[in-house]
């Protein structure tokens, strides 16, 4: 009866192990599903804005190697769990079944024995308790075997959960500081068109005119009305602005260009100014200040219908 109640509590610890394993490996699935739910909502969200998406696909990127990472390193565990929890049942049972032999073998004998000789009934009983304490022995050392290493990969898991849901904050908190980097970033340009003494205007990636302060009207000789229906080429000739003469990504990735450009007034009149280009100063919008250090101009020569006759500063 003592054989079948240990097989039986052995069998017992077995199952749970393998239950326990099992629940690990739940939870890793489950926490990778959760974790690629929310990168997908961040890559749908932020599907139509291309400027933000190089750094989204880092952290996503982070996200995944982290969680791979965990995954990988936790299934050897798991396997080597199981390979262990087999090997020590197999030897266990095999270590019982001996066992069970040679007790039944002296049972036999101590039967006989007994039988003969009654006042050999207290050696008897002693060498039962010695044997049923070192089985209570093997026992416990076979389940403290097999329970360390579940300690070990709950432990490797739990630190595992906590560093992926320590970047996943991260990433969920990226698109709010984004967004209050550009709130500011656009009160800031407010300010600048509106206390500004130089000339500021605003355009996108072709050129166009987006936003203008006082001053680059009466520098341009254009009306507020009228300003949004002409491009930064309408008044200053290509080539005096180096980096900035194409269009689109040539244009975007001029990055800050200073220096001094001629400007033709709608009039035709020449201005001379020092400018300050900044490319992206917001998402797809471009700040362009200028600096009117004309001394004297002179009205432009007779034109034609193909081209523009300039004047020259003196």
């Amino acid at each position: 009866m003592a054989v079948i109640k240990v097989t039986s509590q052995f069998f017992i610890l077995l199952e749970q192990a393998s239950v326990q394993c099992q629940r690990v490996q739940q939870y890793l699935v489950n926490l990778g599903r959760d974790i690629g739910y929310k990168v997908q909502g961040v890559r749908e969200a932020f599907r139509a804005r291309k400027y933000y998406l190089p750094e989204l696909r880092i952290g996503c990127s982070a996200v995944i190697a982290v969680m791979n990472k965990g995954i990988e390193t936790v299934r050897p565990h798991i396997s080597t769990l199981r390979e262990a929890a087999v090997v020590i049942g197999q030897r266990a049972q095999q270590n019982l079944v001996k066992s069970g032999v040679a007790a039944g073998y002296k049972a036999r004998q101590v039967g006989a024995t007994v039988r003969a000789r009654k006042y050999y009934l207290p050696d008897l009983r002693k060498g039962g308790a010695a044997a049923i304490s070192a089985a209570n022995g093997r026992i416990k050392k076979v389940a403290s075997q097999l329970y360390m290493p579940l300690e070990h990969g709950a432990r490797y898991i739990q630190r595992a959960g906590d560093k992926v849901t320590s970047v996943g904050r991260k990433i969920a908190d990226k698109p709010r500081k984004i967004r209050e980097a550009r709130h500011a970033r656009e009160n800031e340009l407010r300010n600048l068109l509106a206390t500004s003494v130089n000339a500021i205007v605003v355009t996108d990636d072709e050129h166009r005119f987006v936003a203008a302060n006082t001053n680059a009207l009466e520098l341009f000789g254009v009306s507020e009305a009228n300003i949004r229906n002409f491009t930064l080429d309408s008044f200053i000739s290509k080539g005096q602005i180096p980096g900035f003469n194409g269009h689109g990504a040539s244009f975007c990735s001029g990055g800050m260009k200073k220096g001094n450009c001629q400007i033709r007034r709608l009039n035709g009149n020449l201005r001379l100014a020092d400018f300050e280009f900044t490319a992206n100063y917001l998402p797809f919008r471009h700040l362009c200040i200028f600096r009117n250090i004309s001394c004297k101009t002179i009205r432009p020569i007779a034109r034609t219908d193909s081209s523009r006759a300039g004047s020259l500063y003196i």
